[in-house]
């Protein structure tokens, strides 16, 4: 998920509507504006949310209109129209508060915000029916229920209110979103559970908004009286955290200083601050292993062959090793030479003497 902001242009107006808005800006106001849902944007347009997350709905209106802009909320077996004001620079703000997404159902909803057009005033408004029913009612004569028997739900009653506003007969604008509601999600995605003492590093992902505070928690399992003289302190660490955006879902991430923890069995714990949703897992911390000793355990003697010496014998020969040459005096070699070259000579000079 990446956080930021999506701003919404009304590209579904007419070439009728575009030359009225652009007669009317040069002498009365630009009812062009532009919508932002601010949140983590995970495919284009389209909005990821926790339940329990708060959603904002802001963008810019022009004209300053003194009627504000309408905010229409559709989903599941919900609708929801809300009037705001917009600031003097034409800002504009709307939450959907953390209680209220709590309550929510899972499931994809749509905001439409509606801008009174050049004339000022809203043109398409709620009304009450002959039967007691919530009717849209528009100023060019359509009408469809939006609460009450017969209405229409979610997606197919946004798509009615915006071919209301799309009528040529109409002058109001209108900016639109759609964003996905989810159960809560906080994934541990460590490769183990079993750590030295020392830094230890825990992370995952979570469908919570970027920048969204979470507790974390590291306590020990065993939980009991100690005695004085041990020396053992309690351990534990807890804190707070913040989500980082990424894609398809944020990341948390915490390290924590393990080094002077006893070893044995601890709980970590992650969630919101105010307890509506937290994961636990258990994890081991060990002393750590002493190198050393285990490098002296894992070595491999292997047993060589000696080399022989050859013994001296009693008559002060060398006796060689049994299945190995016997060396030889370089004179071995050099004598026999000699000799043939005295017996050739001799034979030459008797053959002189003859």
């Amino acid at each position: 998920m990446k956080c930021g902001r999506i701003f919404l242009g009304c590209d579904t107006m007419n070439r009728s509507k575009i030359f009225v808005i652009l007669l009317s800006a040069l002498f009365l106001i630009p009812a062009l504006f532009a919508g932002a849902v601010s949140g983590s944007d995970s495919a284009g347009d389209l909005l990821y949310y926790a339940k329990g997350d708060a959603v904002t709905i802001s963008g810019f209106a022009a004209g300053n209109p003194s009627q504000g802009v309408a905010v229409w909320l559709f989903g599941n077996n919900l609708w929801d129209r809300n009037a705001i004001s917009v600031s003097s620079s034409g800002e504009y703000s709307y939450e959907i508060s953390p209680s209220e997404t709590s309550g929510l159902s899972a499931g994809q909803y749509y905001v439409i915000v509606q801008h009174p057009g050049y004339n000022g005033k809203f043109d398409v408004y709620t009304s009450t029916g002959a039967q007691g029913q919530t009717v849209v009612t528009s100023d060019a004569g359509s009408s469809f229920i939006i609460g009450g028997s017969g209405s229409l739900q979610g997606r197919q009653a946004a798509a009615a209110l915006m071919g209301m506003l799309d009528s040529n007969d109409i002058d109001d604008m209108y900016s639109y979103t759609s964003f996905i509601l989810e159960d809560p999600l906080i994934e541990d995605d460590s490769d183990e559970n079993v750590y030295e003492r020392g830094i230890i590093s825990l992370s995952g992902s979570t469908n919570f908004a970027a920048g969204e505070k979470l507790f974390y928690s590291l306590q020990p399992l065993e939980f009991g009286p100690t005695s004085k003289d041990s020396g053992t302190t309690e351990s534990g660490s807890s804190g707070n955290i913040y989500v980082t955006g990424s894609s398809p879902l944020n990341l948390w991430n915490v390290e924590i200083d393990a080094s002077d923890y006893p070893a044995g069995e601890y709980m970590f714990e992650t969630g919101r601050p105010d307890g509506s949703y937290k994961t636990t897992m258990t994890l081991t911390i060990t002393d750590v292993a002493d190198n050393t000793q285990g490098e002296d355990e894992n070595t491999v003697t292997y047993a060589q062959t000696p080399v022989q010496t050859p013994l001296a014998a009693e008559n002060g020969d060398v006796t060689p090793e049994a299945g190995q040459p016997t060396a030889r005096s370089p004179l071995s070699a050099v004598i026999p030479v000699i000799a043939a070259a005295l017996s050739v000579i001799c034979l030459i000079c008797g053959k002189r003497l003859l």
